[in-house]
């Protein structure tokens, strides 16, 4: 795959041969292995959102509005992508993933050097620290059109906007006259003899960002490595010797039939589905 050929584009628009011409793999892993535990965590929230079906039912405020924006979200076409951001805020919020200096934002435009050229990346929703620096904590891709066969375009994207993510990270550490992860490793024009020793040199994991792609409300959860050599790589437009693995886990649903945009509609799997998202807390260490 070295030999691919490799396009500056924005992330919006990679597809899997991006990943093939940066030598990134995906990884399908069980929960045991995705989180060292298949004895998943309840989720912290009330117990009425787990077992009670219809929102119009449901005593408390926060539960039966997440529920109807979850239902709001599902009317697609007529809600389009605003409203599906939105559950997804919602959810976070409620999860306790957005939190007093935790942060969500949505449509976030990343500005990252791609294959030599300056491109842009927009993540869906942002999770951000105002008290760690605007550091990215997790992202978000979502397929508003609700269309399976879009969902082989979601996972590059997200990929690519971890790697500008990373980028972001390392630029505005140097604003504040800060170390950058791996300082002086990747200069803007650096020379033959220094792409030579890098990739000579072995990989080192600088940086694991946590990702999510909802389709509807099926989430899909990754760990995803971003070391210097793959940025160096990215920014270039060269092949890193070694490959980055990227680690991703589905929840297993106890009702197949509501697996795919309606999943968390179906009440019997609300559980599974928030005790994963409970878990992943883990990744992102809060």
């Amino acid at each position: 795959m070295a030999n691919m050929p490799r396009f500056a584009k924005d992330g919006n628009k990679w597809n899997p041969w991006d990943l093939e011409a940066f030598n990134i793999k995906i990884k399908r892993e069980d929960a045991a292995t995705f989180f060292g535990t298949d004895d998943l965590p309840m989720p912290a929230v009330d117990e009425e959102f787990l077992k009670t079906p219809q929102a119009k039912d449901m005593v408390h405020d926060n539960n039966a509005e997440l529920l109807y924006m979850l239902e709001t979200a599902m009317e697609f076409p007529l809600s389009g992508q605003s409203a599906v951001a939105d559950f997804a805020v919602q959810l976070l919020r409620h999860l306790g993933y957005v939190k007093r200096s935790r942060v969500a934002c949505t449509r976030m435009d990343f500005e990252s050097f791609v294959c030599g050229q300056w491109k842009r990346t927009t993540s869906d929703v942002c999770l951000i620290d105002r008290l760690q620096h605007n550091d990215v904590r997790l992202l978000v891709q979502e397929d508003e059109r609700f269309d399976i066969e879009h969902m082989w375009e979601l996972e590059p994207q997200l990929i690519a906007s971890a790697i500008a993510a990373f980028e972001l990270t390392n630029r505005e550490r140097e604003w504040r006259g800060e170390a950058t992860v791996d300082s002086g490793v990747c200069p803007s024009f650096p020379s033959r003899r220094a792409r030579r020793a890098r990739r000579a040199a072995p990989l080192t994991v600088t940086q694991v960002i946590p990702g999510i792609i909802l389709f509807g409300s099926r989430p899909s959860f990754f760990k995803i490595p971003v070391t210097s050599s793959l940025w160096c790589s990215v920014r270039e437009g060269t092949y890193p010797t070694e490959t980055t693995t990227v680690s991703m886990h589905v929840p297993i649903l106890p009702n197949p039939s509501h697996r795919d945009r309606k999943a968390m509609k179906a009440i019997e799997n609300r559980g599974p589905i928030l005790r994963t998202f409970e878990a992943f807390k883990s990744v992102l260490g809060i």
